[in-house]
């Protein structure tokens, strides 16, 4: 008979005789001796908790291709940690003919042999609770002792020293990168020395500019490639990353343990209530009073900040720049008069250049007038044929149906387990009320019951959210096609709300190219994509833009960007403004 290993490790079970090599051998040894033709083979380091593995899916599709008959598995909480999982993928892999097989135990196929199975996956779900709580209480106890507790990767400015002795570890200070945070902090409490205020984008322009590393850009295997937290190149610093380092008290010497929930209920919010926080002190690479200054100084900033909200944008959050893949941002230049409104792609940035500055970059400034007007008129043209709105969700169906089979297959295991799982409870209150069943034992049998059901519902809840992902919701269908039908004839009245609520009805999103001064865009949703080729979105209307502090404007035209013109003479590409009726 032909068959498959299946081997399983969390990160911690490789101390307890369940690292992949013993697995493995274990396993083609019993293959051997039980007349088994193994074809193949799958190792991972992944929870037992999840159904949605990469390894246990190949195994799924050997399986479902015929290629197997049997699923080799070195032990039950090998396969899942959990008996509701243990059932599904059991229940699941019965359907392709396949028989798993165990390696520590042989579980008979009758009432007694799945009743031990059973067991035996309750005994694996406790033992891996347990093994969570005493990990939590360990690490606690630590953290009240004053031991810091390793997470992936310590702060930037610090490096975890353990102590070889026993459990106990410290920070310690790492100059090169302590001398970047005073810097940081510096600059943004009193300036660059210039009498010029550094915000964090300006600080982290700064860094980029003078070639600091990264933590990323100097860990090991970075240079080869092996690592891909960081997706930009090197010596890139982000803001997000300097209000990181700015409002981290551990620089001026605690550290906090405890800070977050491990596990969330729906609507607890992700950190603890700072009571639970358990402080620690390091060594402190700021004095207090410059991280204080840092933090009032960050609270004054964020209230008189010029936010880019009292400005409307059609497309706001749904421009995606073809050449770097990200979403272009929406800015408000109110210089100019009347005040100018853009669409922008942060990676034209001069921080984020490469070494080489002659390479090309993206040009996201695009004039949202123009971009706006463009893409409401395509969206007008689709909600004048219907048609199409209703060919495409159907299409999109289909394809969803296809994606979900696998979770509705799991799904319907889940549903029929659990529906068994209720009714031996009511059967076993049927027997308690009869007096067949003593109370220890009825007691018993509901709790294990109960537990049983809560897990289903569990993967039920689970599976149900995958599939309404996956699937356009019939509800939409009906939602646009009365509102097509509704706005046929004023479309030319629309307010802006009018057609942000269409733009958000129909999930418009769209993707823009720029060569070459020229812009193109690909229109998609709920409709066939929409692909418009080569239009001026930077036409001779963007001259009529005047400075509010003088007489000059911005040149716009590629050979003389940016540069300052006169409201007289204009250039030799683009009228001034004067020109201009």
């Amino acid at each position: 008979m032909k068959a498959a290993i299946y081997a399983r490790v969390s990160k911690d079970e490789q101390t307890k005789g369940y690292s992949l090599p013993t697995q493995l051998e274990s396993a083609l040894a019993y293959a051997a001796d039980h007349g088994h033709n193994v074809i193949a083979h799958f190792c991972e380091d992944h929870t037992g908790t999840a159904l949605d593995r990469p390894e246990l899916n190949k195994c799924r599709e050997l399986a479902a291709s015929g290629a197997i008959d049997t699923l080799i598995v070195y032990d039950l909480d090998r396969l899942a940690r959990g008996m509701a999982k243990q059932i599904i993928i059991e229940q699941e892999f019965a359907r392709y003919g396949v028989q798993i097989e165990y390696v520590l135990t042989n579980y008979a196929d009758s009432a007694e042999g799945r009743l031990q199975k059973n067991v035996r996956a309750v005994v694996a779900e406790y033992e891996r609770e347990k093994i969570i709580e005493r990990s939590i209480r360990g690490k606690k106890g630590r953290a009240k002792a004053g031991s810091v507790n390793p997470g992936r990767f310590a702060r930037y400015g610090y490096k975890y020293v353990p102590d070889p002795a026993g459990h106990k570890g410290a920070y310690v200070i790492i100059e090169d990168e302590a001398k970047i945070v005073y810097q940081i902090y510096d600059w943004y409490v009193n300036g660059d020395g210039t009498g010029r205020n550094m915000g964090m984008g300006r600080i982290a322009r700064r860094l980029f500019q003078m070639g600091v590393p990264t933590r990323f850009d100097v860990l090991p295997g970075n240079a080869e490639g092996k690592r891909k937290a960081k997706m930009k190149g090197y010596g890139f610093w982000s803001e997000s990353v300097i209000r990181d380092i700015l409002t981290a008290e551990i620089y001026a010497g605690v550290h906090y343990y405890n800070c977050r929930h491990r596990r969330r209920a729906p609507g607890e919010p992700f950190m603890r209530d700072k009571s639970e926080w358990i402080p620690i002190a390091v060594p402190p690479i700021v004095p207090r009073d410059l991280w204080e200054a840092a933090q009032q100084k960050r609270i004054s900033n964020r209230k008189t900040a010029k936010r880019n909200t009292r400005h409307p944008y059609l497309m706001r959050g749904r421009l995606r720049c073809h050449k770097c893949g990200y979403i272009m941002t929406s800015r408000t230049d109110l210089r100019f008069d009347p005040p100018r409104s853009i669409y922008v792609c942060n990676t034209g940035s001069l921080h984020q250049r490469s070494a080489d500055l002659s390479a090309p970059l993206c040009r996201g400034n695009l004039k949202s007038a123009i971009i706006d007007e463009t893409i409401w008129q395509a969206i007008k043209s689709v909600l004048e044929n219907p048609a199409l709105i209703i060919e495409t969700l159907e299409h999109e169906s289909l394809e969803a149906e296809h994606k979900v089979k696998v979770q509705r297959d799991q799904l319907a295991i889940a549903l029929r387990q659990r529906a068994e799982a209720v009714e031996r409870r009511d059967h076993l209150v049927s027997l308690y009320a009869r007096g067949s069943k003593a109370r220890d034992a009825f007691d018993k049998g509901i709790a294990e019951l109960d537990r049983m059901i809560a897990d289903f519902d569990g993967e039920i809840a689970s599976l149900q959210a995958q599939i309404a992902v996956e699937i356009p919701d019939p509800a939409d269908l009906d939602s646009i096609m009365a509102f097509c039908a509704k706005i046929a004839d004023g479309m030319e009245n629309f307010t802006f709300e009018d057609k942000h609520e269409v733009i958000e009805l129909l999930k418009v999103t769209a993707l823009v190219k720029r060569e070459d001064g020229v812009t193109a865009l690909v229109i998609s949703g709920y409709f066939p994509d929409i692909k418009i080729e080569a239009f001026d979105d930077k036409s001779s209307k963007l001259s009529s833009y005047s400075r509010r502090d003088g007489p000059t404007f911005r040149c716009r035209c590629p050979s003389g960007r940016g540069t300052q013109r006169d409201s007289v003479t204009g250039c030799e590409n683009y009228p001034a403004p004067s020109e201009i009726n």
